[in-house]
C-alpha cells in the first residue's frame, strides 16, 4: 500500500467484514494495521520489511482456519508455533 495513513476507515471495516463473512468467524475482533509498499521509510534506511502475516487471537476463533486457507491459495507459507514448539519439545497436544 502506498499511503497506509490514506485508507478509508469505512474500507477498513469493509475488508473485516468480508474476513469475517469469508471465514465464518463473526464476532471476532480483528484489526487490520496496514503497511507501507516498497519505498518505505525502514527500507530506505537498510532495514527489511517483514512480509509476514502474523495472526493473533484467543484459542479456537479461526486464526489457523485463515492461515491454512492462504496458504492453501499458494500466497503464504503456513506455520503453527504451536506445533512447532510442541515438536521440539517432544509433546502431543
Amino acid at each position: 500500500m502506498n499511503r497506509p495513513r490514506a485508507l478509508h476507515f469505512s474500507y477498513k471495516r469493509y475488508l473485516t467484514n468480508k474476513l469475517r463473512e469469508k471465514f465464518d468467524l463473526s464476532g471476532t475482533p480483528i484489526v487490520l494495521i496496514p503497511k507501507n509498499r516498497s519505498g518505505s521509510d525502514e527500507e530506505k534506511r537498510g532495514k527489511k520489511m517483514s512480509k509476514n502475516l502474523v495472526f493473533i487471537g484467543f484459542m479456537g476463533v479461526g486464526k489457523g482456519t485463515v492461515a491454512r486457507h492462504i496458504a492453501k491459495n499458494g500466497q503464504a507459507v503456513f506455520l503453527d508455533t504451536d506445533e512447532l514448539i510442541e515438536s521440539e519439545q517432544n509433546l502431543k497436544s
